[in-house]
């Protein structure tokens, strides 16, 4: 092997090893990337809160950030305040009239062709079933809640201290090359 042909050989080397760690952490980066993408999304919005003025006060960047969270809060709870009671309301209903339409839902289902067949063991094996997993649906549901708080903490952290995260990473790129 020729000594002009190591450096790339050894690049294709670091190159897939670098793939590799990449996809093992794709969803710590994911997250990352879409906080990145969030913070510069938000940016304009903070600096235009920190520009408001009560008298000779303005506010700082940590207290524009809040304000902007709480804002955002309240437009959640104001849709979730428009959009659930509906929601539960249909839902109690349906718990209600539920009782008296199982039969006439069997009786329909079996007239398909396909579930003709089914019988109420199979229903409750399905059932049973269904329940079996939910103790893997609880986990990915607080899996989701904690990727979530993880996102908010890393893009308000980008929003308020994101230009030393960056100047830190470019300083670090140049001490590589």
């Amino acid at each position: 092997m020729s000594s002009s042909r190591r450096p790339d050989i050894i690049f294709a080397v670091a190159l897939v090893v670098a793939l590799l760690i990449a996809y093992y952490l794709r969803h710590a980066l994911l997250l990352i990337y879409v906080s990145i993408l969030f913070a510069i999304v938000l940016t304009p919005a903070v600096q235009f809160i920190e520009k408001l003025s009560i008298g000779r006060w303005h506010p700082g960047k940590g207290l524009a950030v809040l304000l902007l969270l709480i804002g955002l809060l309240v437009l959640v709870g104001v849709f979730i305040g428009i959009v659930i009671p509906p929601i539960v309301r249909d839902v109690q209903e349906l718990a209600s009239d539920l009782p008296g339409r199982v039969p006439d839902f069997m009786e329909r289902l079996r007239k398909v062709p396909a579930l003709n067949r089914l019988a109420p063991q199979d229903l409750q094996d399905q059932l049973t079933s269904l329940a079996s997993r939910l103790p893997k649906l609880l986990s990915g549901i607080a899996g989701g809640l904690v990727g979530f708080f993880t996102w908010l903490i890393l893009t308000i952290y980008f929003v308020v201290d994101g230009r030393r995260a960056v100047d830190w990473w470019l300083l670090l790129m140049r001490k590589q090359s």
